[in-house]
């Protein structure tokens, strides 16, 4: 390499990292206020028109020219939005690398304010309608935002909302409704389900804004995963749990709001952010909303045609309690009798018991062999409810613990998961071959991020039965841990194990493409084409794995 090349890598290095002080152009840097996907931000003074601004500086390596001659372009349509909740843009230039300076907000972002619970239900219905007024504003423009959440939305001191950050908009063609990219733009717990294809239009930034509102109603996302493959499955498939099954003091009116932004189906969400802000300032106001609450016959109507087997599970459970309660209150009430009739009393406890082990019996074929019944979150939510309260009278047997426990793990809630590793703890006390309890308990360790335990309740798993769920399960925990290549090998021995595995497959081609080993990443993509698509992971799937292989096909030509 010459000595000009050399230099001209160091200069530009330099001006990547910028230290307080430094001059970038004609702004001096007094210190860095974060970094994304794009770019840096830093504080900055303007020393031309002597003001206060926030800096930012496109990465290096993070487009092309014929990209950031584009992003030059929109950045300058950006700058023309003129509206009290946008960061305004003031100054864009390409030299001595591509920047654009924005208004310095002093505040807290909405993020930071729903981590510390620092945000009430009302305050967040205020700062939604407001954004999403703005956000009409940008599509009166023709402009898509793509990455609204709450980390880019920010609160002055005077608590006036600020949607920040157009980094990834895009413009819509005049001639065109809908744009398309062969990536996926935004942050992918944010995104719909259209936009994780490539796809987006107006009703992708509604579905945004929906989930923004979720996580203030709730303080979680509506769908979360251990991978990007199983976070995308989920939101292109999946039901998620509504938010007044986390806080029952949300209104119906407000959940009413949520889940119509919500909507897989464009068409059935908000026809415009209008619609949306209109919707929300009606209902601060205690006028009509036009999102409309399914009454709770339809709603009940709707859950036992998708879940009857489900149903009278819950239905016998409930007579086992009202069978508990019955016979509790009758050894009250006639302690006397009681000892008279001894021998009619055991009948009936008999009875009771033969009606527990079919209860049991279907729970125990219900986990070990439907185990995608639990993919429905109302059914586990429900389940976790019947045993942390119902079954609680007396619950002593140690295979019944086992599946309390199993049913436990599906909560997201950290004293449910807690009882969980008691009840196996339990159980494998007396069952210490039990290779399927160590993997459940392995399960609930890493979703409480103890994932040193988990490794080892995996290892120990397998070495009892070497089943491929649990190869699957230690490379997921490695894939969290950053250990891609024990990762790859966990997924190969799962396959290994069970040839015709799809998750396997599309798993470690997951992993592959991060690594950027793109044949790898095609080559398992393929072969998960050619397999029978698991029950619970949805229709679309098979095309989004296709789509997906055009879209690394297309990248290494």
């Amino acid at each position: 390499m010459s000595k000009n090349h050399k230099e001209n890598d160091s200069t530009i290095l330099s001006l990547v990292h910028l230290k307080p002080g430094q001059m970038f152009a004609h702004y001096r840097v007094y210190h860095e206020l974060g970094q994304g996907g794009m770019g840096t931000v830093y504080k900055a003074y303007d020393t031309r028109l002597q003001r206060i601004i926030a800096l930012k500086i496109l990465h290096n390596d993070s487009s092309s020219q014929e990209i950031k001659s584009s992003l030059l372009k929109e950045t300058q349509i950006l700058a023309s939005l003129n509206h009290d909740n946008i960061v305004k843009v003031l100054d864009v230039g390409v030299s001595p690398l591509y920047y654009f300076t924005m208004e310095y907000i002093e505040g807290s972002t909405l993020e930071y304010l729903i981590d510390n619970d620092c945000i009430t239900i009302q305050q967040s219905l205020q700062v939604l309608a407001a954004i999403a007024n703005a956000i009409h504003h940008a599509h009166k423009e023709n402009i898509l935002h793509r990455d609204i959440k709450p980390g880019n939305i920010m609160l002055t001191e005077s608590k006036v909302p600020k949607l920040m950050d157009f980094g990834i908009a895009k413009i819509i063609e005049e001639d065109k409704m809908q744009t398309q990219n062969r990536g996926i733009c935004g942050t992918p717990a944010y995104c719909s389900p259209e936009q994780l294809k490539g796809k987006q239009d107006k009703a992708s930034d509604i579905y945004s804004l929906g989930v923004v509102l979720y996580e203030c109603l709730t303080g979680n996302r509506p769908f979360s995963a251990h991978s990007h493959m199983e976070l995308m499955l989920k939101i292109d498939s999946n039901n998620f749990i509504p938010p007044r099954h986390h806080n029952n003091l949300i209104s119906r009116e407000v959940e009413a709001i949520c889940l119509k932004c919500l909507r897989k189906s464009r068409k059935a969400r908000y026809s415009s952010a209008k619609a949306l802000e209109r919707d929300l300032r009606n209902y601060l106001e205690g006028k009509p909303i036009i999102a409309k609450p399914a009454g709770y016959g339809t709603r009940l109507y709707k859950y036992m045609a998708r879940n009857k087997l489900l149903c009278l599970i819950l239905l016998a459970m409930l007579l086992l309690s009202s069978s508990w309660i019955y016979i509790i209150q009758q050894k009250i009430n006639h302690h006397q009798q009681r000892l008279r009739y001894t021998e009619k009393i055991e009948a009936e406890k008999k009875q009771l018991q033969k009606v527990t082990n079919i209860i049991f019996n279907a729970l125990n074929y219900m986990t070990k062999e439907h185990a995608n019944v639990f993919a429905d979150p109302i059914f586990s939510s429900q389940m976790v409810e019947v045993f942390k309260q119902d079954l609680n009278v007396e619950l002593n047997h140690d295979r019944l613990i086992s599946v309390r426990g199993i049913i436990l793990a599906n909560s997201d809630d950290t004293k449910d998961l807690e009882q969980a590793l008691q009840d196996f703890n339990l159980y494998l006390e007396k069952n210490p071959r039990s290779a399927d309890r160590y993997n459940s308990r392995g399960m609930v360790y890493r979703k409480l991020k103890r994932y040193k335990e988990a490794i080892a309740d995996y290892n120990t798993a397998i070495n009892i039965t070497p089943r491929f769920v649990y190869f699957f399960n230690r490379g997921v925990t490695y894939e969290v841990l950053g250990k891609s290549e024990k990762a790859i090998q966990d997924y190969t021995n799962a396959i290994n194990v069970n040839p015709n595995y799809f998750m396997g497959y599309a798993s470690r081609a997951l992993a592959y493409e991060k690594q950027q080993k793109y044949s790898f990443a095609i080559r398992d993509y393929e072969r998960a084409l050619r397999l029978k698509i698991p029950k619970g992971l949805g229709r679309k799937t098979k095309q989004q794995v296709y789509q997906r292989v055009q879209e690394l096909k297309q990248k290494i030509k």
